[in-house]
């Protein structure tokens, strides 16, 4: 997660509000607009300056970056206020989230950590972008397109463009976008590299526009591609096979018996921790959860479950940090069926994922809020204790 992040993550920092704002919230709930606004003018000056750790931490750029993270914390704030006591969904975990990671964001910065700073600011992202990766292709943001006014497309590369539009919901042009350049001739790079942008395109046309058809035709191609690499030429049959016979599910009733089995086949297909045998199971089985979850009178256990689920299946599948939502669904399962089996497991993921992203190779020490993050959620999952 320390290596730099394309600049177009941060695009999606607010939409996933966006879309309750001009679509969900009431004609007449105006505090949410004003502060939808809000976030959209901070994101709007944050995000040309977060191409580069150079541009972020320019001299020249210093004020606008100070006062723009200034802003979005306090419009994070405000939109946490807004979304409180909503009711257990989504949209009421994402906000108070946003404006913990806001404030984390605005004190490094301040504190003349800029490069710690930009870590947070991108790292919050990826909830929003996660959302943006799981919300059904025909809902969309009014004003999201304006966000990359200021962005120079010619300027990103193809798979950076391929993610500005899964950030603005324009997903047909993104699997384009994807399609093409997986089948495009090598880059300098190597072929390795083609790993992380096809793993993001499943996750486009399996979860969000539920085309298990179109994944397998380019899964197809790739096969036929004479430079595709061997280890990935033996993978492609069985992801083919597992996409004929198991596709039906993305469109099927959902079912929690469904998804625990879709998860279990990604588990026995893995044989060893991150193989990437098992991202059609996972990306099926996080298909199925994402619609269960959005049923209104899905029981607390059953929901906590799902989110629990859904957590280890978008770790799993994940090859870039932009596009995983896997701790903060591993958050909601914890806050959902607290002091539970399920929220104990959920814990447990979660405190591996943080402790990987935050020391990896380089040691890093934990910084003293991700402690107390971990601290309050082993509280609030661990089995409350018996009173005599």
């Amino acid at each position: 997660m320390l290596r730099a992040f394309a600049a177009v993550t941060t695009a999606a920092l607010f939409l996933a509000f966006a879309l309750r704002a001009g679509s969900d919230a009431p004609p007449s709930d105006e505090a949410i607009k004003a502060t939808m606004h809000e976030l959209y003018g901070a994101v709007s000056e944050l995000l040309p300056r977060c191409l580069s750790n150079e541009r972020f931490q320019a001299p020249a750029d210093r004020e606008v970056v100070k006062a723009s993270l200034a802003k979005l914390a306090q419009s994070a704030d405000a939109l946490s206020t807004h979304l409180h006591g909503a009711g257990p969904d989504e949209l009421s975990f994402r906000g108070a989230a946003l404006a913990r990671d806001a404030r984390r964001a605005q004190a490094r910065f301040d504190s003349g950590r800029p490069v710690d700073a930009r870590f947070t600011a991108l790292a919050l992202t990826e909830a929003c972008v996660g959302c943006h990766s799981r919300l059904p292709a025909e809902k969309s943001a009014a004003f999201s397109s304006g966000l990359t006014a200021k962005i120079d497309p010619a300027a990103l590369s193809p798979s950076e463009r391929a993610r500005l539009d899964v950030a603005t919901r324009q997903f047909d042009a993104a699997l384009g976008e994807y399609e093409a350049l997986l089948v495009s001739p090598s880059p300098e790079a190597g072929e390795a590299i083609r790993m992380a942008d096809l793993t993001e395109y499943l996750i486009v046309a399996i979860r969000v526009v539920r085309a298990p058809e179109r994944a397998e035709k380019l899964l197809a191609k790739l096969e036929k591609r004479a430079q595709t690499l061997e280890t990935l030429r033996e993978q492609l049959g069985p992801w083919r096979a597992q996409l004929t016979h198991q596709g039906h599910v993305v469109r099927d009733v959902p079912s929690l018996a469904v998804a625990r089995r879709l998860v279990d086949a990604g588990k026995a297909a893995r044989s060893y921790a991150y193989s990437r045998a098992g991202i059609i199971y996972d990306l099926l089985a996080s298909s199925v959860l994402h619609r269960l979850l959005e049923e209104p009178k899905l029981a607390a256990g059953d929901r906590a479950e799902a989110y629990y689920l859904v957590g280890l299946t978008d770790s799993n599948a994940r090859s870039s940090p932009w596009l995983s939502d896997g701790a903060w669904y591993l958050d909601a399962a914890i806050h959902t069926k607290p002091h539970s089996p399920v929220a104990v497991r959920a814990f447990e993921a979660y405190e591996d994922m943080t402790l990987l992203e935050w020391t990896g190779s380089a040691g890093t020490q934990l910084p003293d809020d991700v402690v107390a993050d971990l601290d309050r959620l082993r509280a609030l999952a661990q089995p409350e204790a018996k009173s005599l």
